[in-house]
């Protein structure tokens, strides 16, 4: 914990620095294969810059130096999609020859690094430089994952007064229990994720036995409710206050702290990067940070090691300037880059592959008030994928529809990340564009019942709005945008004078709150009991995003296909059938009443699709992006 009274004397005390890189999500060049140009805010390449730097300065204070990477590192880039394939023929695996060169210590999982599958994560942790943990994860079955340990214990010198004595470091990792529900085909009843916190508790003690004078915690997980929920997948707040813990890298939620993106938490001191005094940090997403916590170490001869102060810090790659567009504030490291090269280049080649055409623009910039062509497209291709098998499955009579939700859409990823995919050739840069993650086709039994609850979560993100109001946010922050599930084949409304039903969670936040207005099916009203066949992905399916009414969905038998072939195939044939050509949702007119969407600046090239809202531009704000308010 951070130690309080005077300012400590540093040659009584020595210090221990810990950096930590999160959410890499395979963004090793800091180059963004769906737009084909490089991305200045991002890449492990940079962020090695500031590593090289933190250690130069600790090495001229005589500090010693911990590397950790707090998880999500391997999958979310055609890089890593690539990479992924190789490992699994015994080449080695671009991310861990990058540890390797920058010296990491210990790495933990995050839920992504599961997507993949347990076999091919074996093969790319046996590649591992250093120890790999995972301390709330069970193993079900004997002999997975065998290079996976549940915590590290490393050992460094301090130097203090001239003389320099070791200090055991013991090293928790933890991740949220939805890992195993979100990639269920390939987890379940193989392996279990523990709740967070109590993990914790049981884990420290055993640490301390152990000899370790600082435990630190690699935290895959973000900040949200301030009381412990058993299962719970934010929990850094109660984290934070489980005796014993003295740092806490925190991830997950692509955020950064210290900094603003956590002020709203009363128990969060967002400006100095503690909470319940215990110092956190948390480093953003995909290389934009490095995060670093100083401990300063004080050797009692009686009591041992003992923490006399702390300090959280995040160093940026990156900068916006007033206009909010990024501006480089560090060169790559050189070396790195030479290494990684070849990947890079393959990667290339393999993402201009062309796979079929489109007519027209795809984008997601307006995806949360007027719908999104690319969304359409996608949801087009799994129902035709998931067609052929109906009649086997018993299923042929009823009703068949198709549920999607953006996959880019700004929020904590930034001004970047929307789709945008030109007419003409496509390409399989542009398949990755518009599918993002490797999830797989599912399709469910629900009733009409289901539809309407299930509906009512996906518009629950969206602000309350009051006629007559003054511009109001559009977007409740505490939402991601993915939750807006856009189920194709039926036609509804949605009226936002009404507060929302849910909250993020899944949880009820007003009981018998309507948004859902004339929901239809082929122009008639949807029976309550009337049961429809959904396809959908198995994110969703699983339980991402925590959609109560899909609970007791049934699920259909299908074989494994990839989401991202499914929409090749249907791309690549000469005579594709239209699919949905129109958005089955709108707005309920409020009178006066206006909004405000943060979009990419490129969106103002497609400000014509919203000629009817009579749209104004207010400039970008200061994170980047295009402030647009506009009628419903």
């Amino acid at each position: 914990m951070t130690g309080t009274g005077s300012e400590p004397d540093e040659t009584a005390t020595g210090l221990l620095r810990l950096l930590c890189t999160t959410d890499l999500h395979m963004n090793l060049t800091g180059f963004d294969y769906s737009s084909n140009q490089p991305n200045p805010g991002t890449g492990l390449t940079r962020t090695a810059s500031l590593i090289a730097a933190a250690r130069a300065k600790a090495d001229q204070n005589g500090a010693a130096v911990v590397l950790l990477d707090n998880g999500d590192a391997l999958q979310g880039s055609p890089l890593g999609d690539r990479a992924i394939t190789d490992a699994a023929s015994g080449e080695m695996h671009p991310l861990m020859r990058a540890f390797s060169h920058l010296r990491y210590d210990t790495i933990g999982l995050g839920n992504h690094d599961f997507n993949f599958g347990l076999k091919p994560l074996e093969k790319v942790l046996d590649q591992a430089p250093c120890s790999v943990i995972a301390s709330n994860l069970r193993r079900l079955e004997s002999g997975i994952l065998p290079k996976l340990e549940q915590h590290a214990v490393l050992s460094r010198d301090i130097r203090i007064g001239g003389q320099t004595h070791k200090v055991r470091i013991g090293v928790l990792s933890l991740l949220p229990p939805q890992t195993v529900l979100w990639d269920a085909n390939l987890l379940q009843g193989r392996v279990a994720v523990d709740d967070i916190v109590r993990c914790a508790a049981e884990h420290v003690p055993a640490l301390r036995a152990a000899g370790c004078a600082v435990v630190v915690v690699l935290a895959h997980t973000g900040v949200s409710d301030y009381a412990h929920v058993p299962g719970q997948e934010n929990a850094v707040i109660p984290l934070a206050a489980v005796p014993g813990i003295d740092a806490i890298f925190a991830g997950h939620t692509h955020l950064v702290l210290p900094g603003s993106d956590h002020q709203r938490y009363h128990l969060v001191n967002a400006d100095a990067g503690t909470i319940y005094d215990t110092p956190v940090a948390m480093a953003g997403y995909a290389g934009s940070h490095l995060a670093q916590i100083d401990l300063r170490l004080a050797l009692d001869r009686d009591k041992g090691w003992r923490i006399v102060e702390s300090s959280s810090s995040v160093h940026a790659v990156a900068q916006r300037d007033q206009r909010g567009q990024i501006i480089s504030q560090i060169a790559g490291d050189a070396e790195l880059g030479k290494m990684l090269a070849p990947y890079h280049e393959e990667t290339l080649k393999q993402m201009r592959q062309p796979v079929g055409q489109s007519p027209r623009t795809l984008h997601s910039c307006f995806a949360l008030v007027s719908g999104d062509a690319g969304l359409r497209l996608i949801a087009s291709a799994q129902a035709r994928g998931i067609a052929p098998y109906l009649q086997d499955l018993g299923c042929a009579d009823l009703p068949l529809l198709s549920a999607a939700a953006p996959a880019k859409f700004g929020g904590r990823s930034g001004p970047r990340s929307f789709t945008q995919v030109p007419a003409g050739t496509i390409t399989r840069r542009h398949i990755e564009d518009l599918v993002p993650f490797p999830n797989e086709l599912r399709a469910i039994i629900v009733t009409g019942q289901n539809l309407r609850d299930w509906l009512e979560m996906a518009v629950s993100l969206f602000n309350q709005m009051t006629p007559g109001e003054e511009e109001t946010e559009l977007l409740d922050p505490d939402w991601p945008g993915n939750a807006f599930d856009v189920i194709y084949g039926l036609g509804y409304r949605i009226d936002l004078s009404a507060p929302p039903r849910f909250q993020p969670d899944g949880q009820i936040a007003n009981p018998g709150a309507e948004r859902i207005r004339d929901l239809l099916y082929q122009d008639q009203p949807v029976a309550r009991d009337r049961e429809f066949v959904v396809a959908l992905n198995s994110y969703r399916a699983n339980g991402g995003g925590n959609v109560a009414a899909l609970q007791g969905a049934r699920h259909l038998q299908l074989p494994r296909l990839a989401i991202r072939d499914v929409l090749t195939a249907y791309l690549e044939q000469a005579n594709a059938p239209t699919g949905y050509d129109v958005e089955p949702w709108s707005f309920v007119p409020i009178p006066g009443k206006r909004v405000m969407l943060h979009t990419c600046p490129s969106a103002r090239q497609y400000l014509h699709e919203l000629a009817d809202r009579d749209v104004r531009d207010c400039g970008t704000d200061p994170m980047g992006f295009l402030q647009l308010s506009l009628r419903l």
